[in-house]
């Protein structure tokens, strides 16, 4: 190639180009805002709905607060723990499959989360059902631990709900699709604070008024999600329920339990009673995926060379075979890259 040595190839930079550090920092805080808000915004609403039901309960009794507290506290929050840690999974593979441009493979995935997660709810059952010998067993009063088993067995369709809530959040959120979350949970807490009022203070309906105020207002959006997804909110990403979903559903369990397991057992073990459990098992998933987070580039290599591997890398050996059939390329922290035709 002729010419200068010392010609610039890139050309000069002029001072139109160039944009202060002040300029660059407010852009980003924008950005970052901009996604962070919904998600903020999401996760206070779903907090005060437990907040607003228990000062609603407050007013009933004594006992009706130390029960509902003591069943959120322990009971529920730990069966929160373990579905919200097994949901992150899914807000892992819609995010690679949305980026590897596989639309399709994330309502699948949606579909195979709602098996998955329906039946490790079905385990949880029993906390819920049997509530008041739960109760008694750790030494609580009669009149406490019988108040404590009626709210387990209001909160049974809020563990069911937490399936839909956690599920379409990952699903909606990997998709940048933000907004209606939090539009539908600012209403579900107006709608959730007025029904509180009217059932526990107007009609003095007791516990089972605030608890029939808390199942609407989880089921609510649910519902809104729903519609949202399957009435065309979604097309690139819904094709309709496929039978697909039954498909490697083993592999979807075991990504599903690896995280859990990573992020969330050791909270619910040593912080749950303190309810620093659920920022520990965050702050894990979030710095287990941060550090093992797979790219799209890498040299090609054969999935069965990848069994070898350490056991911190079990997540994305899940991952890599779930993908397998769909021809997403992962690379984990072994520097290997797996690239598969679709079947």
């Amino acid at each position: 190639m002729e010419g200068n040595i010392n010609q610039q190839l890139l050309g000069e930079v002029t001072v139109a180009d160039q944009v202060s550090f002040k300029d660059k920092l407010w852009s980003e805080t924008k950005k970052l805002w901009i996604l962070a808000t919904p998600a903020i915004c999401t996760r206070v609403s779903t907090y005060g709905l437990y907040v607003i039901t228990q000062a609603f309960v407050g007013h009933i009794g004594y006992t009706e607060l130390a029960a509902y507290s003591f069943v959120y506290t322990v009971i529920l929050r730990f069966a929160n723990g373990i579905l919200l840690g097994m949901s992150s999974a899914l807000g892992t593979l819609c995010g690679q499959s949305y980026g590897a441009k596989q639309y399709h493979m994330l309502g699948v995935y949606l579909q195979r989360s709602w098996i998955v997660m329906f039946v490790a709810s079905i385990f949880l059952l029993p906390l819920f059902i049997f509530t008041t010998p739960i109760l008694k067993l750790l030494g609580q009063s009669d009149s406490m631990a019988y108040i404590g088993g009626e709210v387990g067995r209001w909160l049974i369709s809020t563990l069911f709900a937490f399936i839909v809530s956690f599920t379409c959040q990952m699903y909606l959120q990997s998709q940048s699709k933000n907004m209606i979350i939090t539009y539908l949970a600012a209403v579900t807490i107006v709608i959730h604070i007025f029904l509180s009022w009217l059932l526990t203070l107007k009609y003095k309906l007791g516990i089972s008024g605030a608890m029939l105020s808390t199942v609407f207002a989880f089921w609510i959006p649910n519902i809104g999600q729903l519609i949202y997804v399957m009435c065309g909110g979604c097309r690139d990403t819904w094709k309709g329920f496929s039978l697909l979903a039954f498909k490697d559903l083993w592999c979807c369990f075991e990504c599903a339990r690896t995280v859990w397991f990573t992020g969330d057992f050791f909270g619910v073990i040593t912080c749950r009673f303190c309810n620093l459990g659920e920022f520990m098992g965050r702050s894990v998933v979030f710095s287990f995926q941060m550090m093992e987070a797979p790219t799209a580039k890498g040299e090609k290599r054969a999935m069965d060379s990848t069994e070898d591997v350490t056991e911190r890398s079990s997540y994305f050996l899940c991952i890599n075979r779930l993908h397998h059939r769909e021809g997403v390329r992962l690379k984990n922290d072994t520097g290997g890259c797996s690239s598969h035709e679709q079947e």
